[in-house]
């Protein structure tokens, strides 16, 4: 088994028995950056989407995002990056802490 499907494991796993924890919504994320660096885009969207409706409301749902889109940039995914930046501000902004 490739490292890169234990992590996958290893994060479903934590979701599934943890769903309501910090660990969980980290979890998401890494799916999602995941997913997109092994050119899964459709894999990495539907993880992108229940990272935000799964996880709204949760104080690191903004974050974790933030860190979606920066994922993104970095992997020079910019239309991806801009998606997800513009989603956070129009509905989560007053969520990120102010050191981000």
């Amino acid at each position: 088994m490739k490292k890169y499907d234990q992590a996958r494991q290893l994060d479903e796993y934590v979701i599934a028995n943890w769903p309501d924890s910090d660990f969980a919504v980290w979890a998401q994320m890494d799916i999602v950056e995941f997913s997109a660096d092994r050119g899964n885009q459709q894999a990495s969207d539907a993880a992108l989407n229940k990272l935000a409706t799964n996880y709204a409301g949760h104080p690191l749902n903004a974050p974790a995002l933030f860190n979606v889109a920066i994922h993104y940039q970095q992997t020079n995914k910019l239309d991806k990056a801009r998606q997800v930046h513009k989603y956070i501000a129009a509905n989560l902004s007053k969520d990120l802490p102010e050191t981000m």
